[in-house]
This record gives structure tokens, C-alpha cells and sequence, in this order.
């Protein structure tokens, strides 16, 4: 009896320390829509800087295949990035500055905490990126804020270096220590100073984002309970 109550614990313990994502809606499906929407349960997203002409913005999340990665069909959908308004002659009006665009989630945090924000991420051949004489950047940021909201740490990946332009879908990640006063922690995967290339494709997408801890001090006591346990025996 002891021994099935100590395999019991230590499966419970395991579960409880290993089942850790923290973002809302990772794979950005909800509310899943075909085609445009602005809107996606946890997430805020910032798209200003389009044409007037582009209601749909800088960034849109989008229900067709080619911008998904959780099941690369119609029936999912990921955001979709698109630098190709900033400084393009065929938009009225014409010669806009570059564009911005992100999306952001903030969860509750705890100090001492090591956290991993990961992302997929597909870049098209002629994403403004990966061209070394544009402005564009492409990062990925892991913010802690204090109780006032204040930001007293950030770790951030720049996603240009690392993700090929190759039109295939890429994990990326970062990982960084909650510093101590921490309250909560802000993940955003970002387009910054997006601009029209003169050859397509150009676009970038990302989706199934996530949020992990580290296991914690519980992780490091299971070795010792199942020998404990086994010595019960």
C-alpha cells in the first residue's frame, strides 16, 4: 500500500511541476474566424502605421494554412506580419515611414524563476528582415515588472539571425531569470521598422507561442522521494 501511495505522490508531484505553460492561447486560435481578425483571447495586439486604405493594419491573424503552424490547414491560424506597407511607392498615401507591429501577453511571475519564451516562425524569401541593408527587426522579448508595472529586467532575441528566410516553419527561444521584486512577466513577439522589398514573397508569420518555468525545487526532490519510498518498502 505504501508503495503504490509513494509511486502515486511522485506521479502527482511530476505532473504538477512539468504541466507549466502560462500563456493564454499560445496557438492563437481563439476565437478562431477564416480569413482577418484583429482579435485573439489573451493576446494584445498593436498593428498601427498602415495606409487608411488597410483597415486590417500592419499585422492581422489570419485563418488560412499558409500562416499556420498548429495544423498548417484552413482550420488554424497564426499572425501575419507584413512589413510590405512601410516605405512602398504603391500605397496612397505613397512613401509611408517603416511599420510596426506586435503582439503581447503579460502573466503573473514569480523572482528567481528561470522562464522560456519559444515561438515558431516562418519568414518568406524576401522578408525585410533578413536583408541586411533594411531596418527591419524582428524581436523577441521576455520583459519583468515589478508590482508597479515597472520594467526592472528583459532578455530579448533578435529572430533575423537565427531563422532562415527559407518559407519553412522555425522554433525559436530565449530564456532568462526573474529578477528579485518580480511580479510579472511580458513575452512579445515583435516586427519593428517592417518595409516593401521590390521582390516577393515578403512576409513573416508566428504562431504556437509559449511560456515555461523551469522545473522547480519540486523536480529536484523526486529522485529522493522514490528512493525514499522504495527504501519503505
Amino acid at each position: 500500500m505504501k508503495r503504490f501511495f509513494g509511486v502515486g505522490l511522485a506521479l502527482a508531484l511530476t505532473q504538477t511541476v512539468f504541466a507549466t505553460e502560462l500563456l493564454v492561447n499560445g496557438n492563437l486560435q481563439d476565437p478562431w474566424s477564416a480569413g482577418e481578425s484583429l482579435v485573439a483571447t489573451g493576446w494584445a495586439l498593436q498593428n498601427a502605421g498602415a495606409p487608411p486604405s488597410e483597415p486590417w493594419g500592419t499585422a492581422v491573424y489570419m485563418g488560412y494554412g499558409w500562416a499556420d503552424h498548429t495544423y498548417g490547414d484552413d482550420t488554424g491560424r497564426g499572425l501575419f506580419f507584413r512589413p510590405f506597407f512601410g516605405q512602398a511607392g504603391w500605397t496612397d498615401p505613397p512613401m509611408l515611414p517603416p511599420v510596426d507591429a506586435s503582439i503581447t501577453q503579460e502573466v503573473p511571475g514569480t523572482a528567481g524563476t528561470n522562464y522560456t519564451f519559444s515561438a515558431w516562425w516562418r519568414y518568406e524569401t524576401f522578408y525585410s528582415g533578413v536583408d541586411p541593408f533594411a531596418p527591419t527587426t524582428t524581436p523577441m522579448t521576455i520583459e519583468f515588472l515589478d508590482g508597479s508595472s515597472s520594467v526592472i529586467g528583459a532578455a530579448v532575441l533578435d529572430v533575423d539571425l537565427v531563422n532562415p528566410a527559407d518559407g519553412a516553419w522555425h522554433q525559436q527561444s530565449l530564456s532568462a531569470v526573474a529578477p528579485a521584486g518580480t511580479a510579472s512577466v511580458r513575452v512579445t513577439a515583435a516586427m519593428n521598422d517592417g518595409i516593401f522589398e521590390p521582390s516577393n514573397p515578403q512576409s513573416a508569420f508566428v504562431d504556437d507561442l509559449s511560456l515555461v518555468p523551469e522545473p522547480g525545487t519540486l523536480a529536484c526532490m523526486l529522485p529522493a522521494l522514490l528512493a525514499f519510498f522504495a527504501r519503505r518498502r
